[in-house]
């Protein structure tokens, strides 16, 4: 019995995820990704015009499914609370500490990507979360601006584990600075409260 072709274009993009965030875009080629999905190359184009329009694929399954994952928590129906403020920034810290396959692929694109592919993948996938985080902020928040103060989050989160290893050399580090629920809670409590005195 043969695999339904979503199934089948679902198992490359999983595949060539793990193979573009571990190597990079121009350390994979088409007959490796076949090779290692068990297809003959005819097959993999089969699904794929080329080795651009699987990568461009596969960033976003990727971020699509991670993106999903975060908007679901801020499905409240209009209701805006601290609560939905820190499981969605806890569970977006998890993802960035615990997905390495996210976490490179973002920080690749961010480094060497293409400018054109950003500005779509944001539109297409990360809009209707984002616009979410903001609400949620604004009403929160009040007299802080919103836009800024959603980016700033996503950014210490990113910067965080991407830093890790200059950061756990550095004085006045302590393990528990790596676990996502510490680094959710402080940057929540900046958010909401200031930071302590």
């Amino acid at each position: 019995m043969t695999q339904p072709q979503s199934d089948t274009r679902t198992r490359i993009l999983e595949l060539t995820a793990g193979l573009f965030a571990q190597l990079g875009f121009a350390a994979v080629s088409m007959r490796n990704i076949a090779n290692a999905a068990g297809l003959t190359p005819a097959a993999l184009y089969h699904h794929f015009s080329d080795k651009v329009a699987l990568y461009d694929a596969t960033l976003e399954h990727v971020y699509r499914s991670r993106t999903e994952a975060l908007r679901s928590v801020l499905d409240t129906n209009g209701q805006f609370s601290a609560d939905t403020l820190h499981e969605f920034v806890l569970a977006f810290t998890k993802i960035v500490a615990k997905d390495k396959v996210f976490s490179r692929l973002l920080h690749r694109e961010l480094l060497d990507g293409s400018a054109k592919r950003m500005e779509r993948l944001s539109a297409q996938v990360f809009h209707d979360t984002f616009t979410r985080f903001e609400a949620l902020l604004k009403a929160l928040a009040p007299g802080r601006d919103p836009h800024l103060t959603a980016n700033a989050m996503i950014a210490v989160i990113l910067g965080h584990y991407g830093f890790a290893p200059i950061r756990r050399s550095l004085p006045g580090y302590m393990k528990a600075h790596d676990r996502p629920d510490v680094l959710a809670n402080q940057l929540v409590q900046l958010v909401l409260t200031g930071p302590k005195q």
